[in-house]
C-alpha cells in the first residue's frame, strides 16, 4: 500500500480563499520510508493572509514574499517527487485531521494546473494521485481515548503527542507530520498485535 502522510501550515482556515504556505510529507511504500520533504510556497494571494495563523506557524509575511512561487514548487519539485514514487498505485493520504489536509491540498492542486491549463476543469487532477478514501490518524487517536477511558482533554496533535511521549514542535509542518505518523505506527502495531 503507498501512503503519503502529509501535513500543511496555511495563511488561514479556509481553503477555498487561503493558502499552503508549507507542505511537509512523508511516503510510505510498503516497507520503504522515504525521507520527510518540506515545501515552502509563497501564497497566490498575499492579500488573505491572516495576522493569526502567521502567529501560529511561525512565518513573517517578508518570508512568503521571498518563498517560491508555489506553481514553480509544485510543478518542479512536487509533481515529480510524487509520481517518482507513485508507479501505478495511488496513494491513501493520511495525517492528523486529513480532512483538513487534503482540503488545501486540492485547493493547491487546482490553483496550480488552472495556471498551466487556463481553460481546464482542474478539480479533478489531484484524483490523478491519490485514492478518493484517506486514512485519519486523529480518528484512530479518538478511538484509542474512547476505548481507554476518555482520558484527553482535547484531541489535538499536541495532546496526542504528549500523551504518547513523544516531542513534538507544534505546528511545525515537518515535526506535525514526523509526530504523525509515529502515533499511527505505534496504534497500528498495538491493533496487531490485539487482533492477531
Amino acid at each position: 500500500m503507498k501512503m503519503l502522510f502529509a501535513d500543511t501550515e496555511t495563511t488561514g482556515l479556509n481553503p477555498m480563499i487561503h493558502d499552503i504556505i508549507s507542505l511537509s510529507y512523508i511516503i510510505v511504500d510498503g516497507e520503504n520510508v522515504h525521507p520527510t520533504k518540506t515545501l515552502i510556497f509563497r501564497p497566490f494571494n498575499m492579500d488573505t493572509i491572516e495576522e493569526k495563523a502567521l502567529q501560529i506557524n511561525g512565518f513573517t509575511r517578508q518570508e512568503l514574499v521571498d518563498a517560491p512561487l508555489a506553481y514553480d514548487v509544485f510543478f518542479n519539485f512536487l509533481i515529480p517527487d510524487l509520481e517518482c514514487h507513485m508507479g501505478s498505485t495511488k496513494y491513501f493520504l493520511n495525517g492528523f485531521n486529513t480532512p483538513f489536509d487534503q482540503m488545501f491540498i486540492r485547493q493547491l492542486f487546482q490553483r496550480c494546473y488552472a495556471v498551466k491549463y487556463p481553460n481546464a476543469d482542474t478539480s479533478k487532477y489531484m484524483d490523478s494521485f491519490f485514492q478518493y478514501k484517506y486514512y485519519d490518524t486523529m480518528q484512530l487517536c479518538m478511538a484509542h481515548d474512547y476505548a481507554t477511558g476518555c482520558r484527553w482533554p482535547n484531541h489535538k496533535l499536541i495532546t496526542a503527542a504528549k500523551f504518547f511521549g513523544f516531542a513534538h514542535d507544534a505546528h511545525n509542518s515537518a515535526s506535525d507530520i514526523k509526530v504523525t505518523k509515529k502515533i499511527w505506527d505505534l496504534l497500528i502495531q498495538g491493533m496487531k498485535k490485539s487482533y492477531v
